[in-house]
């Protein structure tokens, strides 16, 4: 997947340094993942009782997103135009 632009933009925030556009689609790849941020912020187990519901999910970030929501204890529905 191609970005539409190499032009720089000012990141900040937690993860900055990691999704810099020099830093992606190369060997060793750093982006964050949302299971990391779910680590991070102390969400494992947290949200049992919450309902949340996911769009996109036959394939790419709409996958992950459910397997990171997934691992907060929140029970995930998610949608699929196509499976």
């Amino acid at each position: 997947m191609a970005l539409a632009s190499r032009e720089p933009f000012q990141l900040s925030g937690t993860y900055a340094d990691r999704n810099r556009w020099e830093r992606l689609n190369v060997p060793g790849d750093s982006r964050i993942t949302g299971l990391e941020i779910v680590k991070d912020e102390g969400l494992f187990n947290k949200w049992g009782g919450k309902v949340v519901i996911v769009t996109g999910i036959s394939s790419g970030i709409g996958v992950e997103t459910v397997r990171a929501i997934a691992s907060t204890g929140a029970t995930v529905y998610g949608t699929a135009r196509d499976i």
